[in-house]
């Protein structure tokens, strides 16, 4: 059990949705400025999809990320 900012008590359930929730509408706005243009690390995208690709992570696996996933 979480508190909010008023100190009342939060479900972890309820906390998730919260989040879920804060993320679904910041996602169309965080790809627009994730990837600005002229971004010189956008080149190496391929090269970390194709890494992963090499690497083929299988069991259980941490992923740590941000970003809409699209």
């Amino acid at each position: 059990m979480h508190q909010n900012r008023d100190n009342a008590p939060v479900s972890n359930e309820d906390l998730i949705r919260e989040q879920i929730a804060f993320y679904r509408a910041r996602a169309s706005g965080y790809d627009a400025t994730s990837t600005p243009p002229g971004d010189p690390l956008a080149a190496c995208g391929n090269q970390v999809l194709e890494a992963i690709a090499r690497f083929h992570p299988t069991g259980r696996v941490l992923e740590i990320a941000s970003g809409t996933g699209s």
